[in-house]
C-alpha cells in the first residue's frame, strides 16, 4: 500500500511538471524536447502506478484457485519423488 502511495504522489507531481512544462513551451521558453521528456516521466509514472495497484490487488486479493492447483500438484510430485528415492535406497 504505501508503494501505491508513492506511485500516486510521483504521478501528481510527475502531471504538474507536464503541465508546467506544457505552458512554458506554449510561452516559447523551452525547447518541445524537455515537454517531450516532462511528458515521457509522466507516463512512466502512470505505468508505475497501474503497476502498483495490480501488485497490491493480487496481494490483497489472496492466492487464485488455479495457483492453490498449481502449487498443490508440485507438492504431489515432491512426495512422489521423496518416496521412489526412498525405494532405491531400501
Amino acid at each position: 500500500q504505501a508503494r501505491v502511495a508513492r506511485a500516486e504522489g510521483q504521478l501528481v507531481e510527475a502531471q504538474k511538471n507536464y503541465q508546467r512544462k506544457a505552458e512554458l513551451v506554449r510561452k516559447k521558453l523551452i525547447s518541445q524536447s524537455e515537454k517531450d521528456s516532462a511528458l515521457a516521466a509522466r507516463d512512466s509514472a502512470r505505468a508505475e502506478l497501474d503497476s502498483s495497484q495490480e501488485e497490491f490487488s493480487k496481494l490483497t486479493a489472496g492466492s487464485r484457485p488455479e495457483d492453490i492447483e498449481q502449487a498443490k500438484a508440485a507438492l504431489m510430485a515432491a512426495k512422489s519423488d521423496v518416496a521412489l528415492q526412498e525405494q532405491k535406497l531400501a
